[in-house]
């Protein structure tokens, strides 16, 4: 059920079929014509060799078209599947509280906390008690740590009461976005925190904005544009919050 919710089905379907010469080249096909392809097919040869090697591409164009059709079709069904449910809310409630309380493998829970996290944000619901459970796995060393920040980020939308993913936040700094963190783990943390202002931009206070902003003259360039990415946003959504020298060009003749 889990794999229906996140579009792996089809994924896993296609995989298990791949085997045999016939399967390669297929899947090769699927990847499309090389720049050398296209090449010989148009300045190498014979006409009558040209004209062949110019319908095979267009065979291989074709299903390159199709394939990515069947992707987005896949894709589109699992979001619909979705939009779709009865009554979102319980099901999200009843979910969570079976991932609180199940003892199935780490990859399942982290299957089920996806799950919980699209509903939440598809349907803009309000499961306070996720946040705080999430907050307990936010830390660098935590296994599948990308997974869960992602989860975290897709289940953020602005019904969300600030006061409730303040803590969230406060911890995500705490752990990621420090000067003894690798710059890798930094990067992450400064990235997360961009997109939960994206989706809940009043969780966001001055102070702790200004003190991020700092980072973008940090010597690893990945922090450092990670740092201007945040600034970026707040030059948009609210640049009173950053400090003046951060605002941008005209920004206090808008606010005045």
């Amino acid at each position: 059920v889990m794999k229906f919710f996140l579009g792996q089905e089809a994924a896993d379907g296609d995989g298990s079929d791949v085997s045999g010469g016939e399967d390669n080249g297929e899947e090769q096909a699927v990847k499309g014509p090389s720049k050398e392809d296209l090449y010989k097919a148009y300045n190498q040869g014979t006409r009558s060799s040209k004209k062949k090697k110019q319908a095979k591409l267009k065979r291989v164009m074709a299903t390159v078209k199709k394939a990515s059709r069947k992707g987005g079709e896949s894709s589109s069904e699992s979001f619909a599947a979705l939009h779709l449910l009865h009554d979102p809310q319980t099901f999200a409630e009843k979910l969570f509280t079976r991932m609180q309380t199940c003892n199935e493998r780490f990859e399942t829970r982290m299957a089920m906390m996806s799950v919980i996290s699209r509903v939440i944000g598809v349907h803009k619901l309000l499961v306070l008690n996720f946040y705080p459970y999430l907050q307990k796995y936010i830390a660098p060393h935590q296994r599948d740590v990308t997974v869960i920040l992602a989860s975290l980020v897709m289940a953020c939308h602005d019904l969300v009461p600030p006061e409730t993913l303040a803590p969230v936040l406060r911890q995500l700094v705490d752990q990621f976005v420090h000067d003894r963190a690798r710059p890798e783990v930094m990067t992450v943390g400064l990235k997360s925190v961009r997109e939960l202002c994206l989706r809940c931009p009043l969780i966001m206070t001055p102070e702790l904005l200004q003190d991020l902003a700092l980072y973008k003259k940090y010597r690893d360039k990945e922090v450092s544009s990670a740092a201007r990415g945040l600034i970026g946003l707040f030059r948009d959504l609210n640049p009173t919050l950053l400090a003046k020298k951060d605002r941008g060009r005209g920004a206090d003749l808008e606010a005045g």
